[in-house]
């Protein structure tokens, strides 16, 4: 028998309990229904929502993208590059551009900030969950789901 293959009886005896221990610790993880999962094939979400909603426990990292914040905002990230030029917001408040409009504006304003986006990436990668935060308080008029949109697609 070759010899590079064997193993000191203690030293075998070690290898075949943690192997059985390995192996018990899976089965139980199958039984409870929780999934083992590389960090290959980690979830990655992002989300998106009210500052003003109740901070929950799967909102993950919580990253603010609006250029003006009050001091008792909960977030871990303000990242103000990402909000809206004030010149954009300015002319889709005062009704001088239409939504979509302020969509195409938007999207080419951020595809130009590389650097806030790239560390939304990653932290995205590095953290599983991101929610990114502004005072609207509907998803549907608010540019924080056009980033989100759009962090989807760089994501794929």
């Amino acid at each position: 028998m070759n010899k590079s293959f064997m193993l000191p009886a203690s030293k075998k005896y070690y290898t075949d309990h943690y192997r059985l221990l390995h192996h018990r610790f899976l089965s139980r993880i199958a039984q409870q229904g929780m999934e083992q999962k590389t960090d290959s094939e980690k979830k990655m979400e992002v989300r998106s929502k009210s500052i003003f909603e109740k901070e929950t426990s799967d909102d993950g990292f919580r990253v603010c993208v609006m250029r003006f914040v009050k001091d008792y905002y909960k977030y871990d990230l303000w990242l103000r590059e990402l909000a809206p030029s004030i010149e954009l917001l300015n002319d889709y408040k005062n009704r001088k551009i239409s939504w979509e409009e302020y969509e195409e504006r938007y999207l080419k304003e951020i595809e130009k900030r590389k650097g806030p986006i790239n560390k939304l990436i990653g932290l995205v990668k590095e953290k599983g969950v991101l929610t990114l935060l502004c005072a609207e308080k509907e998803d549907k008029y608010c540019h924080r789901r056009l980033l989100k949109e759009y962090l989807e697609t760089l994501l794929v």
